[in-house]
């Protein structure tokens, strides 16, 4: 009988098999003025299955965390882009790009029928920390953080601006939209 034994490789193939993606694209694209104008409108869902994700562990094992494939994610969102070509000559190209989009993940699914992970750390290494946590339903990016009485309006800032989030705090703005605008010239010269 041959050694009872096996690899960390063949070990880390078993416990954390490939993460599975299913994704869906609708999309429009329009070319006007002879192609200058061209607009571009898309929608996207993208669901990922088997993240692998620092898990805390009770601390009674040894170890405060490992990683293991612990839920799933989906994101949806919105994307349009805009470009002109101000000037289409055979010498000189002056082109306009403009793109904004809109996006949103949720968690929608962990191991078992656990509603929570939470990212564990701090000077006792068992506090709860502002990051890293993931609840269900919720998105990958949310701040764990002091409850408070209300939606945080502009006159709460000087309250809110004792509390260290880790980031900015915009009061009333949780789903924004992000864009870019460029403009690009070239010129050919020949000798």
């Amino acid at each position: 009988m041959g050694p009872s034994f096996i690899t960390a490789t063949e070990d880390w193939a078993i416990r954390y098999p490939m993460g599975k993606t299913e994704t869906a694209h609708i999309g429009a694209d329009i070319g006007l003025l002879q192609d200058r104008l061209q607009l571009t409108a898309e929608y996207f869902s993208i669901q990922n299955d088997k993240l692998l994700l620092d898990r805390s562990l009770a601390l009674t094992s040894g170890f405060s965390n490992t990683v293991e494939n612990v839920g799933s994610l989906q994101n949806r969102g919105l994307e349009f882009t805009l470009n002109y070509a101000i000037i289409k000559g055979k010498d000189l190209q002056w082109n306009f790009n403009f793109m904004i989009s809109k996006d949103h993940n949720k968690i929608t699914k962990l191991y078992g029928l656990t509603p929570a992970i939470y990212n564990r750390g701090g000077f006792t290494g068992v506090e709860i920390q502002r990051t890293g946590n993931l609840f269900l339903g919720q998105s990958l990016n949310n701040i764990y953080t002091y409850k408070f009485s209300k939606i945080a309006q502009v006159s709460d800032t000087a309250k809110l601006s004792g509390i260290n989030f880790g980031r900015k705090i915009h009061p009333g703005t949780s789903c924004r939209w992000t864009g870019t605008a460029t403009t690009s010239l070239m010129t050919t010269t020949v000798m």
